[in-house]
């Protein structure tokens, strides 16, 4: 039977030494929108936030970037602002950021990026889903977003075997095993069929990420983590209702993506959760509508996932992908 965890219960379980990373570049409206709010939200918990060194296109609005963190963090408690001299891009600044952080001995992390603006409870989740999941080995990544869904699951939180990059959070132990740079496993995965097939059961979009990745077209630390996570055959937790929103679909930013279909329309600021506590079993009904955001880059799967969005219609069936899964 699965447990029921409401209010702060799940506070008593673990104690769990936390610190929040917030990494950003040269997107200031971005950044006024997404800093107070960490800032107001957060409480007592340690701030570290990265910023991206400049490129010559890029230096004058950087600065306005720089200018705006150096006044904001004056006079917050517990911050610590990382100016990089050269510029990482985001795959390097946040791998570098996580290692660093988790280097000084903090046990996990919550990650937020210049457009992720958390509500009142984000906080609050994460640190109750990263004390609650400490223990469970197979699980890898938490997230505080939550996918508009047309048929919500019953729980506040539901797994799936990809992770979300949109505030975010990982335990040191979990992170430090993997391997950013595991090419032999990536060119396995596309190789053969079999994994190619479970890599892709919970979107067809994973492989088409990690081909482009090993052709160096994308840089992506998520693709990368994803592989670690399903090599590992480790899952995500999702927030059913997001603890988030984010503003990053205006065209801006390193995807430049500029329509959104991810954020709920609705916020809910409970802080009484029902987390899932089988992480064995994938609900397949959330499968099927996750799959349906990452349906692949052509426009026929772009197509399709719109229509789902106004009609609620499912597209492919789905095969028994999970089965990966039960073999250790």
């Amino acid at each position: 039977m699965e447990q029921i965890i409401k209010e702060r219960m799940v506070g008593t379980q673990n104690k769990i030494n936390l610190a929040v990373l917030y990494f950003c570049y040269n997107r200031e409206d971005h950044l006024r929108q997404s800093l107070p709010k960490i800032v107001e939200f957060k409480n007592e918990l340690p701030l570290f936030v990265f910023c991206d060194g400049p490129r010559k296109e890029d230096k004058k609005q950087t600065q306005k970037v720089r200018d705006y963190l150096t006044k904001t963090l004056l006079h917050s408690k517990n911050c610590k602002l990382i100016v990089r001299e050269k510029n990482l891009g985001l795959a390097d600044n946040i791998i570098s950021g996580v290692n660093y952080v988790f280097s000084l001995g903090y046990d996990t992390v919550t990650v937020l990026e210049d457009d992720c603006v958390p509500h009142s409870n984000y906080f609050d989740y994460m640190q109750c889903a990263l004390r609650y999941y400490f223990n469970f080995e197979n699980v890898m990544h938490i997230s505080a977003f939550g996918m508009p869904f047309k048929n919500k699951p019953i729980k506040d939180t539901y797994i799936t075997p990809y992770p979300c990059s949109w505030g975010w959070g990982t335990w040191k132990n979990k992170w430090s095993g993997c391997n950013f740079n595991d090419k032999d496993y990536y060119d396995k995965v596309l190789s053969d069929q079999k994994l190619l097939k479970a890599f892709n059961w919970s979107g067809k979009s994973f492989s088409y990420f990690l081909k482009l990745q090993t052709k160096s077209e994308i840089n992506s630390w998520l693709i990368r983590w994803y592989a670690h996570i399903f090599k590992t055959k480790g899952v995500c937790v999702w927030a059913t209702d997001s603890k988030l929103k984010n503003v990053g679909f205006d065209g801006s930013g390193q995807h430049k993506v500029k329509y959104d279909i991810y954020n709920q329309k609705h916020n809910n600021n409970s802080n009484i959760y029902e987390f899932q506590d089988n992480t064995l079993i994938f609900n397949k009904n959330v499968i099927k509508q996750f799959r349906q955001f990452f349906m692949g880059p052509s426009l026929i799967d772009k197509f399709k996932t719109l229509l789902y969005l106004k009609t609620g219609l499912l597209f492919e069936r789905l095969d028994k992908g999970s089965k990966y899964y039960e073999k250790k």
